[in-house]
């Protein structure tokens, strides 16, 4: 039989504790580095709709403020004025807020949206 020296062994074993913890932490790191808060999201989706064409109106009179707490919070709502066709997303929570958009807005930030996901995935000047 071929046995090792003990000191050896306890070597090995101190190094693959060395290693494992390391590994933990770096991958415990990148999860807290992923996480993002609400306020964080919300925040970047509300830049992509100005960035997209729509208007910030702040729900600082009463019929507004009506519409704001009517409307489903971070949704959009589609609404017809005559042959117009407008967009509406009420952000109550952050920014207290409606913004509200034509169709060629509403579009446009769909382009927007999927251009950051490629983005996002494949990194800048994906489609170029």
């Amino acid at each position: 039989m071929h046995m090792e020296p003990i000191r050896f062994v306890n070597v090995k074993r101190r190094r693959n504790f060395r290693y494992g913890t390391i590994v933990v932490f770096l991958l415990g790191l990148g999860v807290i580095s992923a996480c993002e808060t609400q306020r964080e999201r919300v925040s970047r989706h509300e830049d992509r709709l100005l960035a997209a064409g729509f208007i910030e109106r702040p729900a600082d009179t009463p019929e507004r403020q009506a519409m704001l707490n009517r409307l489903p919070p971070q949704r959009f709502v589609k609404r017809m004025h005559g042959d117009t066709v407008h967009y509406v997303y009420a952000d109550a929570a952050v920014c207290g807020c409606l913004y509200v958009g034509t169709q060629q807005a509403y579009e446009q930030y769909k382009v927007d949206k999927v251009a950051a996901g490629y983005e996002f995935f494949y990194g800048p000047g994906i489609g170029w």
